[in-house]
């Protein structure tokens, strides 16, 4: 984003009256140049219900605005703030939970969180009783583990950062860092203290963990499905499979969705070549996602789901289902049916919006009503996974194990 510097008082007006005029005179230009040097180019402005009288009279008003602000307002305020806020306003404005404007801060989040990586010591924390950060998991290879840090330390200091006054976002924030770089983390073991230098690195999170459950049944669960699952998937499918894998339960349940490209090629690995998934957006253009696989994995499998599998964990259910290649077993899913594509611009901000719907390999469309599961069955007195203390509790699992056996025969 370009930062605009707060001119003196006595130039302020000025200011912004000269960039306003550039701005306005930068747009009569493009109009020109769409209309006459280019004018497929003009189409932007068609699709979005402006004409460039209307865009003028956008810029003017905005102009007003600001200097009402500016004149009036009691305090001093940030124009790229203001910006920024009409920026996520007009996003907003449509009314869709699932459209957004990013700024560049909030864009690169968003890049990160979506590739499955992070820049840290790789650690997992939540907040600690009296002040600090407790450490609930550590990446195995990552820098923490490298330095001996380990699950149920105190995160106390950082550098020269008392950590044990602020709230957990901030203390993410300041541990995390550029590559390379090497931060002093103090802990807290009991009621000894340590202090070891740590490194950060590129963190890979863990979005799958398989198992074997008992002779010949594998389990894998997926979180979330990001830039790392696909490969995450096949080094524990391949495990299993040397372990000799002769049924399947991937677990789905609380599994929020993500990227539909990582669905389609994570689901290429159990279902025969076909469809998985097709979009169709409001012009009526359809593109479709095939599996190509061959030979897939086949076995008997079953898929747990429940009412927090939304979105990508659905493309994957619904064409479990659809191509009758396994057996769902749990809740029914939370019913999210729409996709979403974000475009960047070239100041680092970006938009996000809703664009397509997408079915089921049998034309089915979810949104708002979710897929109903082979085999439905609660977790007893309505609890959550997180308020589970053993398998024996988890009678979703047990279903799906028993459903599963019957399958192999067993």
């Amino acid at each position: 984003m370009i930062r605009i510097p707060k001119p003196a008082d006595e130039t302020k007006r000025s200011w912004w009256r000269g960039f306003l005029a550039g701005a306005l005179l930068c747009l009569v230009f493009f109009i020109v140049f769409c209309y006459v040097v280019q004018p497929g180019a003009i189409t932007i402005w068609k699709s979005g219900g402006l004409s460039p009288g209307e865009a003028s009279q956008v810029v003017s008003k905005i102009d007003l605005l600001l200097h009402s602000i500016e004149d009036n307002y009691l305090e001093e305020v940030d124009t790229d703030t203001l910006l920024d806020g009409a920026y996520h306003g007009l996003v907003s404005a449509m009314g869709d939970q699932y459209s957004r404007y990013y700024t560049e801060e909030e864009y690169e989040q968003y890049q990160q969180s979506s590739s499955g990586q992070y820049v840290g010591i790789g650690v997992t924390v939540k907040k600690a009783e009296g002040g600090g950060a407790e450490i609930t998991e550590v990446a195995e290879g990552g820098p923490a583990e490298e330095a001996g840090i380990i699950a149920g330390d105190i995160l106390i200091r950082a550098d020269d950062t008392d950590l044990t006054s602020m709230e957990l976002t901030d203390i993410v924030e300041v541990i995390q860092g550029p590559e390379g770089s090497e931060v002093a983390i103090t802990y807290r073991r009991g009621e000894q203290e340590n202090t070891t230098a740590v490194v950060r690195a590129t963190i890979d999170e863990q979005t799958v963990s398989g198992e074997m459950l008992e002779s010949g049944i594998g389990y894998i669960r997926i979180e979330g499905f990001e830039g790392v699952t696909t490969e995450q998937f096949k080094t524990a499918l391949q495990s299993l499979q040397e372990q000799g894998l002769e049924g399947l339960i991937v677990d789905l349940r609380d599994n929020p969705g993500g990227r539909v490209d990582v669905v389609q090629e994570v689901t290429n690995e159990l279902v025969p070549a076909g469809i998985i998934t097709y979009t169709e957006d409001k012009y009526g253009n359809r593109q479709v996602y095939d599996a190509t696989e061959e030979p897939f994995l086949d076995l008997p499998l079953v898929v747990l789901v429940n009412e927090n599998s939304a979105s990508a964990a659905e493309i994957m259910a619904g064409a479990i289902q659809d191509r009758e290649v396994g057996i769902l077993v749990g809740t029914t899913t939370f019913g999210k049916g729409i996709v979403q594509k974000t475009m960047p611009f070239t100041d680092g901000t970006a938009v996000k919006v809703t664009m397509a719907k997408y079915y089921t390999p049998n034309g089915n469309y979810i949104h708002g009503i979710g897929i109903t599961p082979d085999i439905v069955i609660e977790l007893p007195d309505g609890k959550s996974l997180a308020d589970l203390t053993s398998r024996d509790e988890d009678l979703q699992l047990q279903a799906a194990l028993e459903a599963l056996k019957t399958e192999m025969g067993q």
